[in-house]
């Protein structure tokens, strides 16, 4: 079963067998990739990769949950370039765990950042 976090009502989420589903949190980020691509080619990538694995794995016996493709990152090295989002390091590190504790709190075992 292969399902999106944003997708299900509470009552399905209530269902979901969170001891053996994995979570995949992907990362992505809104920075400078030169002159010749889009500010969020980060976020489109991290996108494409859940569409990939969605698709690759569709028929296998597996409990994967999709999480929404988090669009800002840590880019303190881009800050400069004008367009780039960053969080500070703390503020990143902060989501990211404050994220993981929330899915760890409703019981969810395993846990992926993409």
């Amino acid at each position: 079963m292969i399902c999106k976090y944003q997708e299900l009502t509470r009552l399905e989420m209530e269902q979901v067998d969170r001891e053996n589903t994995i979570v995949l949190i992907p990362l992505g980020a809104l920075e400078q990739h030169g002159n010749q691509a889009p500010l969020g080619t980060d976020t489109l990538i991290a996108t494409a990769m859940c569409d990939y694995i969605e698709k690759e794995l569709k028929d296998e016996d597996i409990n994967l949950l999709l999480f929404p493709v988090i669009p800002v990152g840590l880019s303190t090295e881009h800050k400069e370039f004008c367009g780039s989002i960053t969080f500070k390091p703390m503020t990143y590190y902060h989501m990211l765990y404050d994220i993981c504790e929330s899915l760890a709190h409703h019981g969810f075992k395993k846990l992926v950042l993409l």
